[in-house]
């Protein structure tokens, strides 16, 4: 076996004071290849470098997080071990060839320059970075062009994640330009004298872009590999699908609801791609043929307009009493515990950790089936449209139809098998670990 000795993972935005899905990514991985010799550094791009976690006891292998942020120029580095840290400092000539890489891709001054290659231009101009064996790129957008700059000092192998649909996210920025995607950015996106085409043109640009400089690509799911083929071009060869995983011993399967109120529940960040309102709209077509409903939202706000659009929804629609907005929890069990259907109408996801631990619990879902999503549940959900909130409302009463019917309890025993079979932390960490291994190897 390959000794392991450090590895960087470069991240945006990721948070310890609101639960997301790159923290508990990031967990997995500190917690589980913690076991193993490899030694972790973070270099997170966010507008919040304040944040870092308390120690945590199965995260020895993290050495540090360093905190950047390009528009301000502020910076914090957290130690959490005496491990020494490699540094490196981007020369000028190394600059100007990435300047000039990226030039032919996207026009300066417009929206992708600005979201992508301004930061990137401030970080690499006056940061130092710590660097390990290995650099891995929590996304193929900012932080993937950071790991290529820095592969291009000192010549390390790099793999990029995919969690999400970056293009297709940048669809709904640009339709809405208030759109803010991610609570990372000190601004908002401007409107633009520009149109839908030439701005989705640069971040394809970007993102054939980085993927083709990966060493290795990591998505999540199946449905990733096949966009990147027919829309960026990138061979399937290239790509390791590592689903994320769960320690599904740690979420007990949910017994059958006793109480006459059926508990509807979502969990997920606050922000326009999760679908809120469509949920918020089946719900009141639901709540006038039978009262007997709760419906429960657990997530942090990402955008403070669209949750203030939200809650006036529910308020015009006269559903105060039935709709309740939890904010985030750190507790994912004990939310689940309170929820008998899942809903998820979601417009783009990646591979959701909350549906996985759901479908572990055995709770049936009703969701939108794009991204992954059909990959967690298979065919043991219920599949509705995009903003078909009608439609919407069906399929959770026809998930109800489970706990009349009785076909819940041998439901739930499927889906957690399902599960524990396809999504455990263990079959995740194993791979990765390989993973790492192989680069090592044949770098």
């Amino acid at each position: 076996m390959v000794d392991l000795k450090k590895v960087t993972i470069i991240t945006e935005g990721l948070s310890f004071k609101n639960p997301n899905g790159i923290l508990t990514w990031i967990r997995s991985i500190l917690s589980s290849i913690g076991n193993y010799s490899c030694d972790f550094s973070i270099i997170n791009i966010t507008s919040d470098i304040e944040d870092a976690p308390e120690k945590n006891k199965n995260w020895n292998s993290l050495s540090m997080i360093l905190n950047i942020d390009p528009w301000s120029g502020r910076f914090k580095a957290f130690r959490f071990s005496d491990v020494e840290c490699n540094y490196i400092t981007f020369n000028d000539k190394v600059i100007d060839k990435i300047k000039r890489h990226l030039s032919i891709r996207v026009r300066e001054n417009e929206l992708a320059f600005e979201h992508f290659i301004s930061p990137l231009f401030k970080i690499i101009e006056h940061f130092s970075l710590p660097v390990g064996d290995i650099i891995h790129a929590a996304n193929p957008g900012l932080a993937a062009l950071l790991a290529i700059a820095i592969k291009r000092t000192i010549n390390v192998p790099i793999l990029i994640s995919q969690h999400g649909d970056l293009l297709e996210e940048w669809k709904l920025r640009l339709i809405n330009p208030y759109f803010l995607g991610e609570i990372r950015y000190p601004i908002e996106l401007k409107e633009k004298n520009d149109d839908l085409n030439s701005s989705l043109n640069d971040v394809h640009n970007i993102l054939q872009y980085t993927i083709s400089q990966a060493n290795v690509i990591l998505p999540v799911a199946k449905f990733h590999v096949k966009r990147n083929k027919q829309i960026l071009g990138i061979k399937e060869t290239k790509s390791i699908i590592l689903r994320n995983g769960i320690p599904t011993q740690c979420y007990p399967m949910k017994d059958h609801p006793e109480e006459k109120e059926i508990k509807v529940g979502m969990i997920a960040r606050i922000n326009p791609i999760k679908g809120f309102e469509s949920l918020i709209l089946a719900a009141k077509e639901i709540i006038d043929s039978n009262s007997n409903w709760i419906f429960n939202i657990y997530g942090p706000i990402d955008d403070y307009d669209y949750y203030d659009f939200l809650r006036s929804l529910v308020e015009d629609l006269n559903i105060e009493n039935y709709f309740i907005f939890h904010r985030e929890t750190w507790n994912v069990n004990d939310a689940l515990k309170e929820i008998d259907i899942f809903a998820m109408p979601s417009l783009i996801e990646g591979l959701p950790f909350s549906l996985i631990e759901a479908t572990a619990m055995g709770i049936p879902s009703v969701v939108t089936n794009v991204g992954g999503v059909s990959e967690v549940i298979s065919n043991l959900g219920y599949y509705v449209p995009k903003n078909n909130s009608l439609a919407l409302a069906k399929g959770i009463m026809r998930a109800k139809e489970e706990y009349t019917n009785g076909k819940y309890n041998r439901k739930k025993v499927l889906r957690r098998n399902y599960i524990t079979n396809n999504f455990s932390v263990r079959n995740f960490s194993d791979e990765l670990l390989r993973v790492y291994e192989r680069l090592l190897y044949c770098f």
